[in-house]
């Protein structure tokens, strides 16, 4: 993602990542600080990194239709979830945006194109996941 010869030293790694990352890495890079507020994680702390174990987003539709209320536009919520040696994604449709949406469970590390839905089979993890996305953005919002 970086490559700043003398600086950064090249790397790869199977944890968890974010674009969210990209600003308060480039910021710890140049010697700035990125204030509190600010979402993401430096990617150049390899501790912060390895101690994250779940990113979440949301998927809305191509125009808002309020700005001041996300959830008007909302389709999905999704999280990603690092456990060892397996890492999931959760998918969950927004029932107003998507009412004929399924929920979509996938072993992304079987199955990384995701083409095999598992959701019917895992339904104990699709409710710990699902109530992990509830925690970061309540369906009811």
């Amino acid at each position: 993602m970086i490559r700043w010869p003398g600086h950064v030293k090249p790397q790869q790694s199977d944890s968890l990542a974010m674009s969210i990352d990209l600003a308060p890495t480039l910021l710890v890079a140049t010697g700035l600080k990125p204030t509190p507020r600010m979402p993401g994680i430096n990617l150049l702390d390899s501790q912060t990194v390895a101690g994250r174990t779940a990113v979440f987003g949301e998927c809305f539709t191509h125009n808002s239709k309020d700005l001041n209320q996300p959830a008007a536009s909302l389709r999905w919520r999704w999280m990603i979830s690092s456990e060892p040696g397996t890492i999931w994604k959760l998918i969950v449709p927004s029932r107003r945006n998507e009412p004929k949406g399924h929920v979509e469970l996938y072993n992304l590390s079987a199955d990384p194109t995701e083409e095999h839905n598992i959701a019917a089979e895992q339904s104990e993890r699709v409710e710990v996941m699902q109530k992990k996305i509830d925690a970061w953005w309540p369906a009811n919002i």
